[in-house]
C-alpha cells in the first residue's frame, strides 16, 4: 500500500513538472525577441592629425593658437604659418619655419588688417619636422619669442580622395560631416560645399574659433540648401572646418 502510494505522489509531482515547464516555455515563445545590438562599424580610415614631433612648444606672452598646430600632420606644405594673439602686434614681428637649419618661409612676414594675427606663406617643402619660431612684438616694441613644430608627411596622400584634373567638385554637407572630408584637387579647381542638414552650417579656415588660415575660405551661415564656393589657385594643403561643429565637422584640400 506504501508503495502504491509513494507512486501515486511521484506521478503528481512528475505531471506538475511538466505543466510549469509548459506555462514557462509558453510565455518565452510569446515574449518579444530580445533586441539585437549591432556590432559598430569601423570609423573611416582619416589622415594623422598628431604626432610627437619632439620639440617643445613656447608660448609667447598672449598666445592663441596657430596653423599649423603644435604636433599637428599634413600631407602635403601647408600654403601658410599663421599665429594669432589676443593682443594688437607691431610690424617688426617675425615667423620662420626651419628644417635642417633652412628656412622654407616664402616672402615677409605681415601682419592682419586685425592686427592680431601674422602670417608668413611657405614655399613647397620636403616631408619632415618644421620647427616655427616667432617673435611677437607689441605696439611699444617690445618682443617676445614662442615655438612649435608641425610635420609634413607626403604618405597620408593615399588616405585622401584623388580627384586631381576635374574643375568642379561638390562636397555634401550632411549628417553633420563633410561627405569628402580630404581631398585632392588640382590647381584652379572650384570647390563648391552645398548643406543639405536642415541644421546651419559653415565653411571655414582653421583655427577655431580665430578663422585665419585663409580669410577667404570663410562662408557666411549656410541653412539648408545653400552653397559655398571658393577656387583653390595656390598649391598646397589646406586645413577647414564647419564653425558651429567644429569639433566633428573637419576637412582638408591639397591642391597640386
Amino acid at each position: 500500500m506504501k508503495t502504491l502510494t509513494a507512486l501515486l505522489i511521484l506521478i503528481v509531482l512528475v505531471a506538475l513538472g511538466a505543466g510549469a515547464y509548459y506555462v514557462y516555455s509558453s510565455r518565452q515563445a510569446a515574449s518579444p525577441p530580445a533586441p539585437q545590438t549591432s556590432t559598430p562599424t569601423e570609423p573611416t580610415v582619416r589622415p594623422l592629425t598628431a604626432k610627437d614631433t619632439g620639440v617643445q612648444q613656447i608660448k609667447s606672452a598672449h598666445f592663441e593658437d596657430a596653423s599649423p598646430g603644435h604636433n599637428e600632420v599634413f600631407a602635403a606644405a601647408p600654403i601658410n604659418v599663421t599665429v594669432n594673439f589676443n593682443f594688437d602686434l607691431a610690424d617688426n614681428s617675425s615667423i620662420t619655419v626651419e628644417k635642417d637649419g633652412v628656412d622654407y618661409g616664402s616672402g615677409a612676414t605681415t601682419i592682419d588688417p586685425n592686427k592680431r594675427t601674422m602670417r608668413r606663406n611657405l614655399k613647397a617643402s620636403p616631408d619632415g619636422i618644421f620647427i616655427v619660431k616667432y617673435t611677437a612684438c607689441w605696439p611699444d616694441r617690445t618682443c617676445h619669442d614662442g615655438q612649435h613644430a608641425f610635420t609634413i608627411d607626403s604618405s597620408q596622400l593615399g588616405k585622401y580622395s584623388d580627384v586631381t584634373g576635374r574643375a568642379e567638385v561638390e562636397v555634401e554637407m550632411e549628417s553633420t560631416a563633410f561627405t569628402i572630408p580630404y581631398l585632392v584637387i588640382s590647381k584652379g579647381t572650384k570647390v563648391t560645399w552645398h548643406n543639405h542638414d536642415p541644421v546651419t552650417h559653415y565653411v571655414n579656415g582653421d583655427t577655431h574659433p580665430f578663422h585665419t588660415f585663409l580669410l577667404a575660405l570663410n562662408s557666411e551661415a549656410l541653412t539648408e540648401d545653400a552653397e559655398f564656393s571658393y577656387t583653390f589657385t595656390e598649391p598646397g594643403e589646406y586645413p577647414y572646418h564647419c564653425s558651429a561643429h567644429a569639433a566633428q565637422m573637419t576637412g582638408r584640400i591639397v591642391v597640386k
